[in-house]
């Protein structure tokens, strides 16, 4: 390790413990590949009225707990640095309040604090690249009687129960501070809780879901299980989060025309596009993948950019609900509406792992 900087050390350190769960041997009949073979089992129900309110009780109850301040860096390492964040016996102390996270960027000029506030903008963004990179890799591994094999990744008994504890207590994060509820976390947990035996020990899973805020009560609640039905994602939800109220402000006919012509080719480039791209628009505009279960609560404001001649831009966008804002480019053609997007959307591939 002579002659190796700390960073690079640190870099190898980080990609040995993702390996780590990687599979050596065949495929195994995990607990993953048994409900994706039932996914239609999965109601997609509209959520009962009263559940999306339930929840935010909850959130406001664990709001008067006051904040979790946490510090982090942002860059490729981001989900193992918030992970050994979340191992610290200081993030456990105020485990039970609402994150308030200070990112850490770094830049030409040096480093540069961002503050997020409580439950919005990126911090929704890390929580949804917490869930799909960390908590649906840990879950994916479990065997049908909520087991996993050590020897299989290299890791120790103990060394898995932490794994799937801290899978349990990004969830609850994730239910609690963003909303976030992807379809697959009430079928895992229902099927935990079915070989859960009476007075033997909470499954890990389940041990970090109650360690934040009781998220379990959420889960059994049937109620709440509705904001975990499956919601597949249409062009209509993403135009529906975007608020294009400014257009119709306008006076002069030959800018508005302009923008309603945009916006029409927009909606009909997202009519063309395959679920998983589908996702991918959703993920440049909020940051997550996954439909949060208040996902039509806060708007985005477009912003139509009138360009000069011949200039190209791509969209940019804000995703803090108070400021949360889309810049839209002009263009004279669906053509060069559909490149400048896909352009945009291909820049942004690992949500809010990557700065």
């Amino acid at each position: 390790m002579d002659g190796i900087s700390p960073e690079n050390r640190r870099k190898s350190c980080l990609l040995a413990a993702e390996n780590r769960l990687r599979q050596s041997g065949p495929p195994l009949p995990t607990l993953w590949e048994e409900i994706t073979a039932s996914m239609d089992v999965v109601s997609s129900a509209t959520a009962a009225p009263l559940a999306i309110e339930k929840l935010k009780c909850h959130r406001e109850t664990v709001l008067e707990n006051g904040k979790n301040m946490v510090v982090i860096r942002r860059g490729q390492y981001l989900v193992h640095d918030f992970i050994a964040k979340m191992r610290t016996s200081e993030f456990n102390l105020h485990r039970n309040k609402l994150i308030d996270v200070t990112f850490l960027m770094q830049n030409e000029n040096g480093t540069q604090t961002q503050e997020l506030g409580v439950g919005v903008g990126p911090l929704k963004d890390l929580m949804s690249t917490l869930v799909e990179q960390f908590v649906l890799n840990r879950l994916s591994t479990l065997f049908n009687d909520g087991t996993v094999e050590p020897s299989l990744y290299h890791f120790t008994r103990e060394e898995c129960n932490m794994e799937m504890y801290l899978a349990g207590q990004v969830s609850g994060l994730a239910m609690v501070q963003t909303f976030l509820c992807p379809w697959w976390t009430l079928p895992f947990f229902n099927r935990l809780m079915d070989i859960q035996k009476p007075d033997s020990t909470l499954h890990p899973f389940l041990a970090g879901l109650d360690s934040q805020y009781k998220v379990s009560k959420i889960l059994s609640d049937p109620e709440c299980a509705t904001l975990f039905n499956r919601h597949p994602l249409t062009p209509e939800h993403i135009m529906a989060i975007l608020n294009w109220s400014e257009m119709k402000l306008k006076k002069n006919t030959t800018l508005k025309r302009a923008e309603s012509e945009c916006q029409s080719w927009f909606a009909d480039w997202l009519q063309k596009l395959l679920p998983d791209d589908l996702s991918e628009v959703l993920l440049f505009l909020t940051g997550s993948k996954i439909i949060p279960a208040n996902w039509n609560d806060h708007q985005i404001k477009v912003i139509f950019l009138h360009l000069e001649e011949n200039e190209k831009r791509r969209p940019t966008i804000r995703t803090c609900p108070a400021f949360a804002e889309l810049k839209f480019p002009v263009f004279v053609t669906s053509e060069e509406i559909e490149e400048v997007w896909i352009d945009a959307v291909k820049q942004v591939k690992f949500g809010f792992t990557f700065a």
